[in-house]
């Protein structure tokens, strides 16, 4: 496993802009468009569950592509992200405040969210079973956690084998899921797990 203080360097600036193929993105923001599009497939979800003046916090924003739709559609957003540059990008382009935190410290706020939004973030964590149980602490009683991760158990894993999407993205992901264990972690932490459905990203 990679140590905190390696990974706090690797999401930086150059994670989302860079010439190599190593790690991370070429140019996130010329992803833009996908990115836009799958952020208003993932509000429509989240609505179906939750009244549009919702506090919401997305904890991995990256660049806040989905912070920024979900504030469109009326939600009152806030962002979590280990990469400072990154939160200091959504704040000076968008307007949206955030935290530069790994969702391990104890000065994150209790209680404070009706969702939480947690896209392709939990396979970069080195302890998901705290990651869960901190999800649960920044939530209401009454809130709502939304995640994806990729499927160690896919159709496309067991196809594509060492060249499946999720094996690329290592050292970036450090753990993988399958339903199984989601519903075991996201238990032992707290939540009443109601739904898990395939997902899948669409250009």
């Amino acid at each position: 496993q990679p140590s905190e203080k390696s990974l706090d360097n690797f999401y930086s600036r150059d994670y989302f802009k860079k010439d190599s193929d190593s790690f991370g993105y070429k140019n996130y923001i010329q992803m833009e468009r996908s990115l836009n599009n799958e952020a208003e497939r993932k509000i429509s979800f989240v609505k179906k569950f939750s009244k549009r003046s919702s506090t919401l916090l997305d904890v991995g924003a990256g660049l806040g592509n989905f912070a920024v739709c979900a504030s469109y559609n009326g939600f009152k957003v806030e962002i979590l992200d280990r990469s400072k540059w990154a939160v200091g990008y959504v704040k000076k382009n968008f307007n949206i405040e955030g935290y530069v935190s790994t969702l391990y410290e104890s000065t994150l706020p209790e209680a404070k969210f009706d969702i939480v939004t947690v896209w392709d973030v939990i396979e970069h964590l080195t302890n998901p079973l705290l990651g869960f149980k901190t999800l649960n602490m920044l939530l209401k009683r009454s809130g709502f956690l939304f995640l994806t991760t990729p499927n160690i158990d896919s159709i496309d894993s067991k196809i594509l084998g060492k060249r499946w999407y999720g094996f690329k993205k290592i050292p970036e992901h450090v753990v993988y899921f399958s339903p199984s264990p989601i519903r075991l972690f996201a238990k032992r932490a707290g939540f009443e797990v109601l739904e898990i459905k395939n997902w899948g990203f669409v250009r």
